[in-house]
């Protein structure tokens, strides 16, 4: 029986970097069985899945197995007289028997086809005699299946993103027989998927889905009309009358960053769900190495094997890399050393190497020994500067590369010590909480009563004179700054000491709401406007009523300040989120459209006595992060263009 005559086009030499796994990504896609077979030693190099069931062979057992261990062919004729190295391209069909793993025999067929990757890799694909009666029809479809799929792979070598998207959507329709096919791709702007890519000139699937449909899309799936639509996109299939639509992300497991969609009129072919797997797999390997071609196609054009293979070394090692000549001139950097210090290849070639080794240290005494002993050299706890001009703790090593005596370049080590620095710095950070706990309860039980009797006292002074003497103002000051000492007290003893928490189901819908009832006279004097979104008949959360209320009274009342002058729009999501069937949790969305958090600022928010205000503690943020921690929850600011949202999650009951 004739066999695949666009198979040779699709694995010529110019084609030899497709891997093993994309080799059998394609051999899956085949109607028969089909093994791909090393013509040296007649070991099999892989299987598809029918292979392994028309066998009973695992995969695993099949990969290495010798072929005459799986194959019995008639006397007269022998494995390598198979292989057919000139034209004509189409080859015959030859009787066989295949050694089942139980230990019987089953009368088939086999064809071998020389593949273009190298001269050693044949594909044999095994039909049962059975089967080969009802193939001829199978075979054309295999021939379309092949030649469109050698189009999709050739489609990689353009070099623009779109216009390769589109020439793979337009031979995906011949491959699925698909009315619409449509490409989605995250967008980092949003929670929603956009459509980048799709088929007829007006698709009838949504510009956007959600990253919720994406969740419950998250593997290869087949939908068809008549069961109930999950997401949005079965909705809209089934309003357009389509039979089906077939669905794979595009992406790592538990990472796809989009989703590749085929649906039609008619029924779905039985191999749809490899097709669309294969396709997405192509389309994301397309997107993430789309940036790399131009450079990886200007290195293969300058470089040989041996020395790409040392550059993917250089560039895998964790410490950076610094090659110079011998007149201390940079060569090159590593991508280490390229993050350490900020700068780029192209920005330091041929830079003298104190350009951008910034450093209170004089380096040249190193440099001299090293280029005339031809001896390695080192500092340790060296302060240098990236190129923004934040410092960090570094360590250097100088070592001579020499040949007959003489200096051909030299390497520098640089090892960042930051990590080392930032765990020591946090470890002070606990012993200095710890001393602070103590000093603060010492510090209240002292100081509390005394502030209370100044300002009983300045109250009975104050009710003593007239409401008009000039130190009725001096003695509202001085209770001011009573009540904020008080208040500082409190709030420090709040933060150190340990809190037991009384949990009970909590509606967060209904204690927002009625916090924003208390808010409703102060908002009325201000320009804020409150903008609800809160889901109806959310779960409860476990958790102390008390204590949640502090940490949103505090987020909300932040919020109005960051409005009050200048007004603005306050909104509050509240949401269910169910990650599984047994975990879920409850999602506040605070956004406010104030002035927003400088970036500065931003990861020191949360941290002990630490505030942009010119008045209060510092401690309402770490007050509340500790609150949410302690309830097995989350919190997060985030920046959004016009303003700042502050994110809680707590976990439902």
């Amino acid at each position: 029986m004739n066999r695949l005559s666009t198979l040779k086009k699709l694995t010529k030499p110019r084609q030899s970097g497709l891997s093993p796994e994309t080799l059998e990504s394609l051999l899956n896609t085949l109607p028969q069985a089909a093994v791909i077979v090393n013509r040296k030693n007649l070991q099999l190099h892989c299987a598809n899945i029918k292979a392994s069931e028309l066998t009973a062979y695992a995969r695993s057992e099949l990969v290495g197995l010798l072929l005459e261990k799986l194959l019995l062919l008639p006397e007269k004729i022998s494995f390598q007289s198979l292989i057919v190295d000139s034209e004509p391209e189409i080859h015959p069909d030859y009787p066989c028997e295949i050694l089942h793993h139980s230990g019987t025999h089953i009368p088939a067929l086999l064809n071998a086809t020389q593949l273009g990757i190298g001269d050693d890799l044949v594909l044999i694909t095994i039909q049962t005699q059975e089967a080969a009666l009802q193939d001829s029809l199978a075979f054309q479809r295999q021939q379309n299946l092949w030649s469109n799929l050698n189009d999709v792979i050739l489609a990689y070598a353009q070099l623009d993103l779109s216009k390769a998207l589109h020439q793979v959507l337009v031979k995906a329709i011949e491959l699925c027989g698909a009315n619409t096919i449509a490409i989605y791709l995250a967008d980092g702007q949003s929670p929603t998927l956009r459509r980048v890519a799709f088929s007829d000139p007006v698709s009838i699937l949504p510009q956007e889905i959600s990253s919720r449909d994406l969740e419950k899309l998250n593997r290869v799936t087949l939908w068809m009309n008549g069961k109930r639509p999950l997401t949005t996109l079965h909705q809209t299939v089934r309003a357009a009358n389509l039979e089906f639509i077939a669905s794979a992300p595009i992406g790592e497991a538990n990472a796809a960053i989009g989703l590749f969609t085929v649906a039609g009129s008619g029924a779905p072919l039985d191999s749809i769900q490899e097709i669309v797997k294969f396709l997405a797999n192509q389309v994301y390997f397309h997107i993430q190495s789309n940036t790399l071609i131009a450079q990886l196609i200007k290195d293969l054009e300058n470089l040989q094997l041996r020395q790409l293979s040392c550059d993917t070394v250089f560039d895998s090692i964790d410490d950076g890399l610094i090659f110079l000549t011998p007149e201390r001139q940079i060569e090159r950097l590593n991508t280490a050393a390229e993050i350490a210090l900020g700068y780029t290849n192209p920005e330091v070639h041929q830079l003298a190497i104190i350009n951008i080794l910034i450093c209170n240290e004089n380096l040249e005494t190193m440099f001299r020994f090293v280029e005339e002993e031809l001896r390695p050299s080192s500092l340790s706890s060296l302060r240098l500067y990236r190129r923004n001009g934040d410092s960090f703790l570094a360590s250097l090593r100088v070592l001579p590369i020499a040949a007959n005596g003489s200096l051909h370049s030299i390497l520098v080590i640089l090892r960042d010590q930051s990590e080392q620095e930032e765990y020591k710095t946090r470890n002070q950070m606990l012993e200095q909480r710890a001393t602070l706990a103590d000093i603060t309860a010492s510090f209240a039980h002292e100081v509390r009563n005394p502030i209370n009797n100044i300002s009983t006292g300045l109250q009975l002074l104050a009710l003593n004179l007239p409401a008009e003497d000039p130190n009725q103002e001096n003695i509202n000051r001085l209770q001011n700054d009573c009540e904020r000492l008080a208040d500082l007290v409190k709030s420090g003893l709040s933060f150190v000491r340990p809190v037991e928490y009384k949990l009970e189901p909590v509606d967060l819908g209904r204690l927002i709401t009625n916090l924003m009832d208390r808010w409703r006279n102060r908002l009325s004097r201000t320009q804020v406007k409150y903008n609800p979104q809160i889901e109806v008949d959310l779960p409860s959360v476990e958790g102390d009523l008390r204590a949640l209320e502090q940490v949103f009274t505090n987020l909300i009342d932040n919020a109005i300040q960051a409005m009050e002058q200048a007004g603005g729009i306050l909104t509050i999501n509240i949401r269910h989120i169910a990650e599984t069937e047994e975990r879920s949790h409850v999602e506040v969305n605070i956004l406010d459209t104030g002035p927003g958090i400088p970036p500065e600022a931003r990861e020191h928010i949360f941290e002990p006595f630490y505030t942009t205000k010119r008045s209060g503690t510092g401690l309402g943020l770490a007050i509340v992060k500790r609150i949410v921690t302690a309830h097995k929850g989350s919190i997060h600011v985030h920046t959004i263009p016009g303003g700042t949202m502050f994110r809680v999650r707590i976990p439902c009951r």
